[in-house]
């Protein structure tokens, strides 16, 4: 989904992947304030995010869960500002992706690998064989390093903005 907003907070430009999630047309958008998009979508972040970028100029990227009139989806969001010569910002463009499906499979992930490091557990207080314990010991040690792996990949796409360079 690709808008973009000018300087007195109107759309300038909507795809017709945001006019979808709105049930219009993208023309319906154009020329109306972003707060048309974005207090529709119940978006705190979303607000305070944009009005960062117009405001400061600093390029962001979020992962957040947006409430669309369709349905609650998790984005990721960039926001680009574009600045006229004199450094003045005075059209954002924001892009954002429908990252719902990943980030549904994340949760999966983090779930089973809770439930297999909990059997590990277990197994290890029950095993008494040299050779089974030193599988376990593996299984657990990779599960940890799974979830260290995934927590770190959970930082760089969570909710915290995050300036681009």
């Amino acid at each position: 989904m690709v808008y973009s907003v000018d300087s007195d907070l109107n759309i300038k430009y909507a795809s017709e992947s945001v006019a979808e999630k709105f049930n219009c047309k993208s023309c319906d958008l154009v020329g109306k304030s972003v707060f048309a998009i974005l207090d529709r979508m119940h978006s705190n972040n979303g607000k305070r995010d944009l009005m960062n970028t117009l405001y400061t100029g600093i390029p962001l990227q979020s992962a957040t869960e947006v409430v669309f009139p369709s349905g609650p989806r998790m984005l990721s969001t960039v926001l680009f500002p574009i600045q006229d010569s004199d450094g003045k910002v005075v059209e954002t463009l924001v892009v954002s992706y429908d990252i719902t499906e990943h980030h549904e499979m994340d949760q999966l992930v983090r779930n089973k690998m809770g439930i297999i490091l909990g059997y590990a557990e277990v197994l290890s207080g029950m095993v008494d064989d040299a050779e089974a314990r030193k599988m376990i010991d593996k299984i657990k040690d990779a599960s940890t390093h799974l979830q260290e792996t995934l927590n770190e990949d959970r930082h760089t796409m969570s909710g915290a903005p995050q300036k681009l360079p």
